[in-house]
């Protein structure tokens, strides 16, 4: 038994460790990649195509009113962009807030509509349709779902529509940041975004990215239409839509793409229930969505790339199941630290996983020196912190687990509706606060 757990914590190891060489070598190829695929010189004023924002909100009175004015605040002509908000049948004081918002800024094009609660799905299809619905609205083809409890920052608009000068790009994912507050768990998660963001960038550059996350998300309208819109079965719309329209066109070309400067704000989980709940959400929705589109696993078509097909996402459930293993992983560890007085093996892995979490930092553009060098000198530590979120994360894996016979089940409902968390509304109070902590770069 102790010969077959040391073959597997030998075989796991040495996986990790490919991964993360890998992610860092690719990750720098994205800086080249961005120029080839954005070749051409930025747009001019005239040149820069209408732009719809959605906003879909349910009991958002603490966090509206700062996104409303975020997107107010961005650099990009009045008279080409649309905000539409959607009141999803808050019981709070949320449509009075873009009601209000919408009266006193007669200048701008704010549109504020309601509906009985649906869930989040359900409001931006109710968007979609009301633009559909309206001819001088007709040239409007590129539109960002923005969540209430989230910010923009002053260039993200005008970033984010260079990348539909590629034809081939139906959708674009923004650089989400955490905004500082106090506490480990938010110190945690802010540092976990840069690592993932930074793996993103590999993925994207390699046409693995299939989650184009529904914080500042941007598509194609006449893209989407053909993809049926948002399907309001599942607990994680952006996972879905991303995985339809790449079901549907494949990644040989950039069909969903990260754009790494196109910034935007959101809040932390404030408490470890709510993290335990989100990650559950994104975990089971996940899961609802490789269900869903299950042909694509293995596929053959011309569209695909077989390193998506074939490689990369069976890998994901792969890890998924693995990581299910890693208290046995943990428990064998100790035991040779312990039993055998192998405190090498628990050396190496701190100095691995620091010298890793000290390079993400380092090499990430759009964070200050000042951040940069607060996440390398507490790398060690974050080493050990992110084994908080790890929890938080076995928790939802295994519960997914043992719920997967009823995923089926869990998609003949028409509608998903939402439970907001609650916010103070630190993450977005103004986008001045927010660029003191994140130094807003193009992409070097």
């Amino acid at each position: 038994m102790m010969r077959i757990l040391a073959i597997m914590f030998g075989v796991v190891a040495v996986l990790n460790l490919v991964r993360m060489g890998f992610y860092l070598a690719a990750s720098e190829m994205y800086p080249r990649w961005r120029r080839r695929l954005v070749a051409s010189a930025p747009f001019t004023e005239d040149e820069l195509p209408a732009l719809v924002v959605i906003t879909p909100a349910h009991n958002e009175e603490t966090t509206l009113k700062h996104c409303l004015q975020s997107v107010a605040q961005v650099d990009y002509p009045t008279h080409k962009i649309l905000h539409i908000v959607v009141d999803d049948g808050s019981s709070d004081s949320t449509l009075q807030i873009a009601e209000r918002f919408e009266s006193t800024n007669p200048k701008r094009q704010v549109v504020v509509l309601t509906q009985a609660n649906q869930g989040k799905a359900a409001a931006l299809n109710n968007a979609l349709q009301y633009l559909a619905e309206r001819e001088e609205y007709d040239d409007y083809n590129i539109f960002m779902c923005l969540d209430a409890d989230s910010a923009l920052s002053t260039e993200a608009a005008k970033r984010g529509v260079e990348y539909f000068r590629n034809e081939g790009v139906c959708s674009v994912a923004t650089h989400v940041k955490i905004v500082p507050a106090k506490g480990i768990l938010n110190y945690l998660q802010r540092f976990e975004y840069l690592t993932c963001y930074r793996m993103k960038r590999a993925q994207t550059v390699l046409g693995f990215d299939y989650i184009i996350g529904g914080i500042g998300s941007m598509m194609r309208r006449d893209v989407f239409d053909q993809v049926g819109r948002y399907d309001t079965n599942t607990v994680t719309e952006d996972i879905d839509a991303s995985m339809k329209l790449l079901q549907k066109f494949g990644n040989r070309t950039p069909t969903c793409i990260y754009a790494a400067d196109v910034i935007a704000y959101t809040e932390a989980c404030p408490d470890f229930g709510s993290l335990m709940r989100q990650r559950h959400r994104w975990k089971w929705g996940r899961t609802q969505t490789f269900f869903k589109q299950r042909r694509m696993f293995f596929n053959r078509d011309s569209r695909f790339k077989r390193s998506l097909t074939w490689v990369f996402l069976p890998l994901e459930v792969m890890f998924d199941v693995v990581f299910l293993l890693e208290p046995l992983f943990l428990l064998f560890l100790g035991y040779l630290i312990v039993k055998l007085g192998d405190w090498g093996t628990l050396e190496m892995a701190i100095v691995t996983v620091s010298l890793y979490m000290m390079l993400n930092a380092w090499r990430e553009p759009f964070y200050s020196r000042r951040e940069r060098l607060k996440f390398s000198l507490s790398a060690p530590f974050l080493y050990v912190g992110n084994y908080v979120l790890s929890v938080a994360e076995y928790a939802a894996s295994a519960r997914t687990f043992a719920q997967l016979r009823g995923i089926p089940g869990s998609m003949d409902g028409e509608h998903q509706t939402w439970a907001s968390p609650t916010r103070s509304g630190a993450a977005i109070q103004n986008e001045a606060d927010a660029q003191q902590h994140v130094g807003s770069r193009t992409a070097a």
